[in-house]
């Protein structure tokens, strides 16, 4: 009689742990299926074409090829090298 209930018990041991395996294992498919768009997602975003439209779209411009500081007081100003 006792093996007949240890036998079940361990049983429905089994049963519980395959349940939650399972449950475990999809939600690791779905959080796979997730980061694989979250990792296409941050690509496309961060591309350099986006890079360059989200920039324009700001209003910056580009700077010249070779920039000079001079020095003043505490303070710096900028020039530009014309060629």
């Amino acid at each position: 009689m006792f093996l007949a209930v240890f036998y079940l018990y361990q049983v429905e041991r089994i049963t519980e742990e395959g349940v939650v395996i399972h449950q475990i294992q999809e939600r690791l498919g779905v959080l796979s299926r997730e980061n694989l768009e979250l990792s296409k997602k941050s690509g496309q975003i961060f591309s350099l074409g986006n890079l360059e439209k989200e920039i324009a779209g700001l209003g910056f411009v580009a700077t010249p090829r070779q920039i000079k500081y001079l020095p003043l007081s505490s303070e710096y100003l900028a020039q530009q090298t014309l060629k």
